[in-house]
């Protein structure tokens, strides 16, 4: 069997694998691929034609080139800590929200432009973009569109807040905003825990990587008898099981260290829907 041929049936395996274990209803979102940098589709194809040509293997070329994506969650920051600062932020945002309403200077749509102004580095654009929608779209929709951009539980709740005070009027969202701002720096305070936490094992993942790496690069070069076993297809088949294997072990720990997505108050219809 050819190599090319092997590897193209080794890949088409993987596809229908992945199929079955989502029931057969896999969709692939084309906006997340094409928003994909450049330079990482083409640094993942050079890699792996890199390994295949060097090695001579073309499960090798597939697992390095699938390296490159799979990777990318494991070794970069979390994106626990992006979180953590978008609830500061909007605490901070909240805090200054009720000082203009308790000061008494105009109503909450003038608040909420007036707040924009002064906006969190982190909730400028979106902050901007709600001001700009209170104008031409009314405080309902722009405020609903507001957490649609942030996509967040906690923004959902702040939002909440205001589109009952919009809408019903009466009193008392100084207090409510005053207590939610109480609430979120609680939530971003046990979750910086949680993360240093977290950070531990996923050092520790990184170190094995970097061990399981460098070995297979010195056997590789160096241990040409003892790697033969792999240029066969048998061999071929045994180093896939392996990758699949190594790779599951890693998803798995990525899902354990992972912050697991929580449900919004407020869902977005779907777009193109009737």
């Amino acid at each position: 069997m050819t190599p090319w041929l092997l590897g193209l049936l080794l890949g088409a395996g993987l596809l229908l694998i992945t199929c079955g274990l989502y029931g057969g209803h896999l969709t692939i979102d084309v906006s997340r691929l094409r928003r994909l940098p450049v330079g990482l589709l083409v640094g993942a194809v050079i890699l792996g034609a890199l390994g295949w040509l060097v090695t001579g293997w073309p499960v090798a070329g597939f697992c390095m080139a699938a390296a490159v994506f799979g990777l990318r969650p494991v070794l970069r920051a979390s994106a626990a800590a992006q979180q953590i600062e978008r609830l500061e932020a909007l605490a901070d945002w909240c805090t200054r929200l009720a000082e203009l309403l308790r000061s008494g200077a105009g109503g909450l749509h003038h608040a909420l432009v007036a707040s924009a102004r002064t906006a969190p580095p982190q909730l400028a654009e979106p902050l901007t973009t709600l001001a700009g929608r209170l104008r031409a779209e009314g405080i309902d929709k722009a405020l609903r569109e507001f957490a649609d951009l942030l996509a967040d539980p906690d923004a959902d709740a702040v939002v909440a807040s205001l589109l009952l005070r919009a809408t019903a009027g009466g009193s008392g969202l100084v207090a409510v905003l005053d207590g939610q701002v109480a609430a979120l720096r609680r939530t971003a305070s046990d979750r910086r825990d949680i993360e240093s936490d977290r950070a531990k094992p996923r050092t520790q993942a990184k170190i094995v990587l970097l061990i399981v790496s460098t070995v297979l690069a010195i056997l590789i070069a160096t241990s040409g008898p003892l790697m033969a076993t792999y240029d066969t297809t048998t061999g071929q088949v045994w180093l896939a099981g392996i990758a699949g294997i190594f790779a599951a072990a890693i998803y798995w720990m990525h899902r354990l260290t992972s912050q697991p997505p929580t449900l919004r108050l407020f869902t977005s219809p779907p777009r193109g829907g009737s």
